[in-house]
């Protein structure tokens, strides 16, 4: 089954979007031909009492839809502990105890696509794969990839599962959006984004992404409308480089939304091949985000917001 290149974030299942909100949207996704669903197992752990819930959710809709083989889906397991996000889960334990308990949850006998959400830098690669592999051969999930991981592991990784005759990570997931990202104000420093030296390793190997907060949490649309931006939303994405990017974009928003020229800027990024990830509070946000799939943004923009963007390196 061919992935649709918009794929259905659902982190809020559960915290902002109940059971009924979220069986309605998997529907919509589907009838206006999107096919690629993306969650964790570690969605929803953050409100005490809720559990796994997105996953829970949709394990709820496939049961009661049937429609498992309708989609492409995809979950990540063995986030670290909310409370002590510095001792990494990634270990052959966890991997086999994390799919187990997502597979329960979503209903389903396999996944598409698994995704450790971390990396874990003192285990050796060969030992996270072979834990893969394994669970390959038992038919639990199809293929598997990697989500916040450094490109040299990746590299590693992916160079030992050739030895043996396997794809290895088949795509890798991280925060990725026109927007220039401030390092320093991110609080979560285990997380990883495309960075100047990521993106050379990406157009390298040719080796496919998934782009979480794919319109950078809305920074230029809020800059556009002028509405407040939010301490935490500036701290991550205002700096000098996404000024020059807005003032380019700026002559061309009298046609175009942000969002047509974010979500076109990453599908026509040249070098490999992006499916943005997105996340919708109403219907109507979901409408414009498959229009912004088919928008006809001029290429000569998107070139000159290709040339100007930095790519800023984690340091």
């Amino acid at each position: 089954m061919l992935v649709s290149r918009i794929c259905l974030g659902t982190m809020h299942y559960g915290d902002i979007q109940n059971q009924t909100e979220a069986a309605q949207q998997l529907d919509t996704f589907l009838e206006w031909g999107g096919n690629f669903v993306d969650t964790a197992h570690v969605y929803g752990q953050w409100v005490p009492g809720l559990g796994s819930s997105s996953e829970e959710y949709i394990g709820k809709w496939i049961a009661k839809s049937g429609k498992r083989n309708h989609i492409v889906l995809s979950t990540k397991g063995c986030h670290p502990a909310l409370d002590n996000r510095s001792v990494s889960r990634v270990t052959p334990e966890c991997i086999h105890k994390d799919l187990r308990e997502s597979l329960e949850l979503l209903k389903t006998d396999f996944v598409d696509i698994y995704f450790l959400h971390r990396d874990n830098p003192s285990l050796p690669v060969n030992v996270i794969i072979d834990a893969l592999e394994q669970e390959v051969k038992a038919g639990n999930m199809r293929y598997y990839a990697c989500s916040n991981w450094k490109p040299e592991r990746i590299l590693a990784a992916n160079t030992y599962a050739k030895s043996i005759g396997s794809k290895g990570f088949v795509v890798n997931q991280l925060m990725y959006s026109l927007a220039d990202i401030t390092w320093a104000g991110i609080e979560d420093h285990t997380l990883e984004g495309m960075d100047q030296k990521t993106y050379a390793f990406q157009k390298e190997q040719h080796m496919d992404v998934m782009a979480y907060s794919s319109i950078a949490k809305g920074y230029f649309n809020k800059k556009y409308l002028g509405k407040p931006i939010g301490k935490l939303i500036e701290n991550a994405y205002g700096n000098a480089s996404n000024e020059i990017l807005y003032q380019i974009m700026k002559p061309y928003l009298e046609v175009f939304r942000p969002i047509d020229i974010e979500i076109q800027y990453l599908l026509r990024v040249p070098g490999f091949s992006v499916f943005p990830i997105t996340s919708y509070s109403s219907t109507e946000q979901m409408r414009q985000g498959f229009a912004s799939e088919e928008a006809k943004v001029p290429q000569v923009l998107l070139d000159l917001l290709h040339k100007e963007k930095q790519y800023i390196l984690k340091g």
